[in-house]
């Protein structure tokens, strides 16, 4: 029974030895403490309210307040420095020198933000410990400053400087206002580094680091500005978290990255222009948040363009009519020269009722002369006129001329219905993902509407729909016209002009209406993969310009 006793006892006393020893100590805020830790032991801390060391301003007793750890150490990577701030039940832990993703490189310092509290004083409500581990068994050296962040909580129409970093990620707190549901987040770089503005749900612990950050909530990627619109029912009790982290330079830049130099120790590192070669990988940004104005502010300027377009198509379909009563002269004040001219290079001045031919038959070469189908140009004493030089009959080259119409309302329908599938896809993509980086907004100028994140962009084509549908209704009324005067005075209407057909006009104008769905599709989510619905039907009305112009001096 002795024996058995002295056994536990040395395995109690061997246990114990084995345990890393560890020391507790009180800090205050803003007072940085260094010291050395090993294997062996560990390093616990709490933060007490003393803010005697702190700014003025710092800690707001009745206002929303984060703390944030400083955190340094120079040791190298084979035994790093684990730190882990605790608070609550949230945990944060990152180990120094630290590397963020996307580098190649540590940093011997690194910076974490904890979760926001609104407490009298600290140890009444939330402490927060700090943890030291390391698995060297030489002392490894550190430095720790616990402090509260300054200008933690946002207000609207405030401009905040904040300075961020690869190792240094920022937040701050903001709570929609009961007069506001949409605000709009403008974000102002003083240098072209890569950053990712994330706007998260007021959770605990917050999400800052990049992998995390682009996993949740709304981000977006800029270099020198951002600007995110955010609705307060896209997060949890009107409240959110702005996350801004500094990344890898190719994040935001796609391409050749043969023109920039490496950064730091080593032959493969993360690549930045030569112009922001720094150590730190810091910037500052200017934050400002304000009230978005609700889209019905917007009804009378989305009026505005529509309006002017149809003035202007009733004004075109006016002159059109009315120029049917007025003698064509009173349009062309050169008529009257012409005639006369005309009339001199004839000679004589045709009596009424006298119809000069276009073209004689004795200036028809002898290869039209000898052809052998039955057709006018082979009655030799005819005088010819161009309708005579057409190879079929018109109601046949009518006929098919409509076809061009048809043939593009079909294209449109099958090629448009795709399209708006994918790109509608597309957007709720953006919504659900909060990825806005997946469709090439100007940010700072869409303003929402419903599920599209710039319907300003997809309103701006409806001159396209409204001049297209103008300008087949000029052509009906030509169209009419024409057939009332052939019905009144076939013979005049053959013997004057060329041949006309209005099937390839039809189709220029419902090229044009195509144009104005298709432009608005691909402004529903912009990318270089859906620019080619926004050029489409631009080729197509410029390749029946072509033809109709072909047409125009070859009828048949």
């Amino acid at each position: 029974m002795l024996v058995q006793l002295l056994i536990l006892l040395c395995s109690s006393l061997l246990c114990a030895a084995t345990i890393p020893r560890a020391s507790t100590n009180v800090i205050d805020p803003c007072l940085p403490v260094s010291g050395s830790v090993t294997s062996d032991d560990s390093f616990l801390t709490t933060v007490s309210d003393n803010f005697s060391h702190c700014p003025s301003g710092a800690w707001k007793p009745n206002g929303t307040n984060a703390f944030r750890v400083w955190s340094y150490s120079d040791m190298g990577n084979d035994y790093p420095l684990v730190v882990v701030a605790r608070q609550g039940n949230a945990v944060l832990s990152w180990t120094v020198p630290f590397t963020p993703q996307g580098f190649d490189f540590s940093f011997d310092e690194a910076n974490r933000t904890l979760c926001p509290i609104t407490p009298p004083t600290i140890n009444d409500t939330t402490p927060v410990f700090v943890d030291l581990f390391t698995n060297s068994l030489s002392p490894v050296d550190y430095s720790i400053t616990v402090e509260p962040v300054p200008n933690y909580e946002l207000s609207l129409n405030e401009t905040q400087s904040v300075t961020i970093g690869a190792n240094t990620p920022q937040i701050r707190y903001f709570r929609f206002p009961d007069t506001s549901d949409v605000v709009t987040i403008e974000a102002e770089s003083d240098n072209e580094k890569c950053a990712v503005i994330s706007v998260q749900n007021n959770s605990c612990p917050a999400n800052d680091l990049l992998k995390n950050a682009k996993s949740i909530g709304l981000f977006q990627t800029m270099s020198t500005s951002a600007f995110l619109t955010v609705k307060a029912n896209q997060v949890e009790n009107r409240e959110f978290l702005l996350v801004m982290i500094t990344t890898n330079y190719s994040v935001c830049h796609k391409g050749d990255f043969s023109n920039l130099e490496p950064l730091g120790p080593g032959e493969n590192e993360t690549l930045y222009p030569a112009s922001l070669n720094d150590t730190v990988f810091q910037q500052t940004m200017n934050i400002t948040i304000r009230k978005e104005k609700p889209a019905k502010k917007y009804i009378g300027a989305l009026l505005i363009p529509p309006a002017i377009f149809i003035g202007v198509g009733i004004m075109v379909c006016f002159l059109m009519l009315v120029s049917r009563y007025v003698p064509h002269c009173f349009w062309s004040p050169w008529c009257e020269c012409i005639k006369s001219k005309g009339h001199e290079e004839n000679g004589a001045i045709n009596q009424p009722g006298e119809r000069t031919p276009l073209i004689s038959s004795q200036a028809l070469p002898r290869a039209v002369e000898d052809h052998t189908v039955a057709h006018p140009l082979a009655k030799e004493e005819k005088d010819l006129r161009l309708h005579h030089m057409l190879g079929k009959d018109r109601k046949t080259l009518e006929s098919q001329y409509g076809l061009y119409g048809w043939n593009t309302i079909t294209v449109g329908i099958f090629y448009g219905l795709p399209a708006f599938q994918l790109v509608l896809a597309q957007q709720q993509l953006v919504h659900t993902s909060g990825n806005q980086d997946q469709c090439f907004y100007n940010f700072k100028c869409a303003r929402p509407a419903g599920v599209f994140s710039a319907f300003n962009n997809i309103w701006s084509n409806i001159g396209f729909f409204l001049l297209g549908i103008v300008f087949i209704i000029v052509v009906m009324i030509r169209h009419v016209r024409y057939r009332q005067k052939k019905r009144d005075d076939k013979e005049y209407v053959e013997s004057h002009g060329i041949p006309q057909f209005f099937g390839i006009y039809y189709a220029m104008g419902t090229a044009m209406i195509m144009e104005g769905f298709m432009s608005s599709f691909y402004h529903i989510c912009p990318r270089n993969a859906n620019f080619q619905f926004d050029t489409a039907f631009m080729f197509i009305i410029g390749g029946l310009m072509l033809v109709k112009i072909f047409q125009n001096r070859h009828p048949n």
